[in-house]
């Protein structure tokens, strides 16, 4: 869904822009099924990357003019269950229903 931007300019003109929406989901495992302790280290530093990354890419005016990347985020728990269930609940209720334009991540690696 696309939201219109009003700009005022000194002569009392309104001009508007149109910004273009990207959902990036994500899942990567933080967690461990069944232990509520332990964690996947690599999981948080690669979800670290891709949220520099999206703001980097965010707050440049040359890539992706217009538009803007908006990011959130499931733990697959490095299980395939927890990964399926975490990819489900995105692509549906992700972004107040809007679901997902981009999915990145695997349900474990490393």
């Amino acid at each position: 869904m696309a939201h219109w931007i009003l700009h005022l300019v000194a002569t009392s003109t309104v001009s508007t822009v149109d910004i273009a929406q990207v959902r990036v989901c994500s899942l990567f495992p933080k967690g461990v099924v069944g232990s509520p302790t332990a964690t996947h280290d690599f999981g948080y530093r690669r979800l670290a990357v891709l949220q520099e990354a999206l703001r980097a890419i965010n707050q440049r005016t040359d890539l992706l003019p217009n538009t803007q990347l908006l990011l959130t985020h499931q733990d697959s728990k490095c299980n395939q269950l927890a990964a399926l269930d975490g990819i489900t609940e995105m692509a549906m209720n992700a972004f107040n229903g809007a679901g997902c334009d981009v999915l990145i991540g695997a349900a474990c690696s490393g």
